[in-house]
């Protein structure tokens, strides 16, 4: 009977080789959505990681364009038909997340899988800095298709701020 509690406890923890930065990615995710499954917020939290090696987007901004997309719903579905946690237009990234397949950056299609989702958007987020000569502002209003100046720019930026204070 203890082992099966314990096992069960298990299953509702932290991975045994989390680190600080993860723990505290996953304390953020939780606190904007307290219903996030904690394994699924620990996956999200890896892929950020890895994402940030590879495409040089910095979690702050992952975790700011995230929350302010979907706030860490994982099947958050949007007006125009964007999905997951970054809010995907399937119609405009669907030739990307083939590209990816091809290289081997993804291993699935499921825009609503965390790896594959913060993947794209990571790489969208890198095509956006690319194409605005690293200019932050910029950047995050081409992601969302607004304007340098409009609130969603502002808010993301803003956000982006207070996460940075709370990863250090």
């Amino acid at each position: 009977m203890q082992a099966r509690l314990l096992m069960i406890l298990l299953c509702f923890t932290a991975p045994a080789m989390a680190t600080p930065l993860q723990d505290k990615i996953v304390q953020y995710e939780t606190s904007v959505n307290p219903d996030m499954d904690t394994n699924v917020a620990y996956e999200l939290a890896d892929a950020m990681i890895q994402q940030k090696k590879k495409t040089g987007i910095s979690i702050s901004l992952q975790l700011a364009v995230v929350t302010t997309e979907s706030k860490f719903e994982q099947y958050a579905l949007g007006q125009d038909g964007e999905v997951g946690f970054f809010q995907l237009m399937t119609r405009k990234h669907a030739h990307k997340a083939f590209r990816m397949i091809k290289r081997k950056e993804i291993s699935t299609l499921n825009l609503y899988d965390a790896h594959t989702n913060a993947a794209m958007g990571a790489s969208v987020l890198r095509e956006c800095f690319r194409a605005n000569n690293g200019k932050k502002a910029e950047a995050v209003a081409c992601y969302n298709g607004s304007l340098p100046t409009d609130k969603y720019t502002r808010l993301v930026l803003a956000r982006e701020k207070k996460i940075r204070k709370i990863l250090n």
